[in-house]
């Protein structure tokens, strides 16, 4: 799926779910969305466990985040998979003026970089 390159800040928002691996209990996963035109990345946290609540809810979440929320008009949520919620994830987006569209490979080509960048920065922290 090819998309046109964004005008505005928020017109394309990427959202990613990140497996990050522990000492202890295996993985926690971590949330983001970047968009598109500014490559700014919205932490959304982690959490212990995925699940379908858990998804929403960190949807839910980015809406009310206060630098997402302060540029207004219509938006694309590019989610990288769980099109199975796509009703609940339209059903939070609606009000907001968003849509979504699953393409995992479209998702991660924004979020991708940033993770990667966070754990190089964190290990040069470690190393000094």
């Amino acid at each position: 799926m090819r998309m046109t390159s964004p005008s505005r800040p928020k017109e394309r928002v990427h959202f990613g779910i990140v497996p990050v691996p522990t000492q202890a209990d295996g993985d926690v996963f971590l949330f983001m969305a970047v968009g598109s035109f500014s490559k700014f990345a919205f932490g959304l946290g982690i959490a212990p466990q995925l699940s379908d609540q858990v998804v929403l809810d960190k949807v839910r979440e980015l809406m009310v985040n206060k630098d997402f929320a302060r540029h207004d008009g219509p938006f694309t949520l590019v989610f990288p998979d769980f099109e199975y919620l796509r009703l609940g994830i339209a059903s939070i987006l609606e009000p907001h003026k968003g849509q979504v569209v699953f393409n995992e490979e479209l998702a991660f080509s924004e979020v991708m970089p940033v993770i990667e960048a966070m754990f190089e920065d964190m290990d040069k922290k470690a190393r000094s």
